[in-house]
């Protein structure tokens, strides 16, 4: 009985281990954007990242896939302003964008409706929407997870490929972008 405890308490103590572990399992990721500082995201560790750079004074667009397994992908895409006067995206406006995005879908969606959920990011609002593509090619990810957010003077596109059993990625890609946070330029 006692040895029966002990076990127990032994898996007990591995378990809270790796959920205390397995909690803070993400870097800090810092993106140079030309002149408009750094974006800031704590991705996976597991997590490659490719910065595509674009031409000068253009977003690059940051890419993520697993460093081994299952294959996915995760883009982001920090926009800013061309200048200073032009006023920041509303609420309602990215709202609006991500649902024409999801309407653009239509028949290739096996999803009769898409529906956009809000979302509270670190500094500022953001919408997406999650649909599965209808007849997927050979070798393609048949799961979209696609939406836009502020993050402070920052409007971040992102797109996350998933193929079957992979809700987790779609997770914690979310929970990076929650958590996105941006650093002017000094």
């Amino acid at each position: 009985m006692r040895a029966a405890a002990a076990r127990s308490a032994a898996l007990a103590l591995l378990v809270l281990a790796g959920v205390c572990l397995g909690a803070d399992r993400t870097t800090e990721r810092r993106y140079k954007l030309f002149d408009q500082g750094v974006l800031l995201l704590r991705a996976p560790a597991d997590w490659e990242d490719e910065l595509r750079e674009a031409p000068p004074s253009h977003p690059p667009t940051i890419q993520f896939q697993p460093s081994g397994g299952k294959p996915f992908r995760v883009f982001v895409t920090p926009i800013w302003r061309s200048r200073p006067e032009i006023p920041l995206p509303s609420r309602d406006w990215l709202r609006e964008r991500v649902e024409r995005s999801a309407e653009k879908l239509g028949e290739s969606a096996l999803e009769k409706r898409i529906e956009v959920v809000a979302f509270r990011g670190r500094s500022g609002p953001g919408f997406y929407f999650s649909a599965t593509h209808k007849a997927p090619r050979p070798g393609e990810l048949p799961h979209l997870t696609q939406g836009m957010m502020q993050v402070s003077e920052l409007l971040v596109t992102f797109t996350i490929l998933t193929g079957p059993g992979q809700k987790l990625v779609v997770r914690d890609a979310l929970t990076m972008l929650r958590g996105a946070s941006h650093v002017p330029p000094q």
